[in-house]
This record gives structure tokens, sequence and C-alpha cells, in this order.
């Protein structure tokens, strides 16, 4: 696929040996090499097929099982992936008129914010949500103005989420906290189900985890 026919998010991941391909509006990396077959004048091209390239986690790779020799790291996942597709919308919106990959960054170190209450590079490593671009965040945390609002979204998400679990508050976050990631040196695997008691929970809020 031509690069500027490509998002900003996917356009980096079109370099030399790699293609993006577009499918039911999701992209995909693959990486191309070529291969010399015995009565064929020109090499033939092979696709292998890399990851998912998704806006808010970049390159997804393809599964592999994780074994013993890679060297693995657990993060926090639960908590703000609900948080971020529970709220991105409503977040995004007090940012006025804040669109795009600014506004993703902002929103994404506002959940880290409320996390941690501290943004720097250990707490950017800690959850799944900002581990593969941690340092692109931290550089862009470095504005003031930017600062600022993700102090802001961090209030924001403490309030929703407070309105919306009310007395189950402290249980929904420190259940959906320990819901982990694993990411290997070639393989990635999320533990996504839902504790029973927090489900329960949800099932009487009305809120759907997915």
């Amino acid at each position: 696929m031509k690069i500027d026919k490509l998002p900003d998010f996917a356009k980096k991941f079109k370099t030399k040996g790699f293609d993006v391909r577009k499918k039911d509006n999701q992209y995909y990396l693959y990486k191309i090499t070529s291969k010399r077959v015995p009565d064929k004048k020109n090499p033939i091209l092979i696709s292998e097929y890399i990851g998912k390239i998704d806006e808010k986690e970049g390159l997804i790779k393809k599964e592999r099982s994780l074994n013993s020799n890679d060297i693995i790291t657990y993060v926090e996942y639960g908590l703000s992936h609900y948080i971020y597709k529970e709220y991105k919308r409503i977040l995004t919106r007090s940012l006025y008129n804040i669109k795009g990959e600014f506004a993703n960054n902002t929103v994404t170190l506002g959940i880290v914010k409320y996390l941690y209450n501290s943004i720097n590079e250990v707490t950017l490593k800690s959850s799944y949500i900002s581990y593969f671009n941690w340092s692109e965040l931290l550089a862009f945390y470095n504005n003031p103005s930017v600062q600022k609002r993700v102090g802001n979204l961090a209030n924001k998400i403490d309030k929703e989420l407070k309105i919306k679990f009310e007395s189950f508050y402290d249980e929904v976050i420190i259940g959906l906290k320990n819901m982990i990631a694993v990411i290997g040196d070639n393989a990635n695997k999320i533990y996504d189900t839902l504790p029973i008691n927090i489900k329960n929970i949800f099932e009487k809020c009305g809120v759907t985890f997915e």
C-alpha cells in the first residue's frame, strides 16, 4: 500500500523490506522477501505476516507461544484497557479540539498518571498501554501544557470511575489492576479473564468488558 494513503500511526512501519496492507479497516504488517525459483525468469515475492498495526498499541505481533528461554516482563493490563475502551471518547472531548496522535498520547498519559500518580520511565513501562512507546510518551510529556492536561485527565478518570462504581470502586480498581499481560522476546500473552467478583460487579453496574 502506498505510504501516502496510510494513516500516520501506520506509516512508520512501512520501511524497506516491509509492506503495510489494509483489510476491513485494519492495518497489517508483512515482511517481503524474494526467492529464486527454477524455470522462473524473475524471483517470486514472499509475504510473511508479522502482525496487526493498532492505532493505540502500535505493532501487535502475531501470537507465538512463550517459551522458557524468553526474557519476560509482567505489566498491568486490565484497568488501563478498561479506561481506554470505556472513556476514551469522554477524555478526548475534554481536551477541546485536540485530536489525532496528540490526543491519543495525552489520554494514554492521563491513564498512566491515574494508575501510578506519576509519569516516568518506570511507570510507563509498568502498563501494557504505554510499554511499547514509553520513550516517545516520556518525551511528549516534557511539555508543561501537556503535563497540565494529563493531570486534569487523571482527575477526571478518578471522578468518572467513582461515579460509575460508587461503593465498589476500590474492589474494581484492585481487581482490574491485577489483570496482567506477559511480554516476551517473541510473543505476548494477555490474561484478560475477569475475576468472578469483578464480573459480578460489572453486571450490576451494566458494564461490558472486551
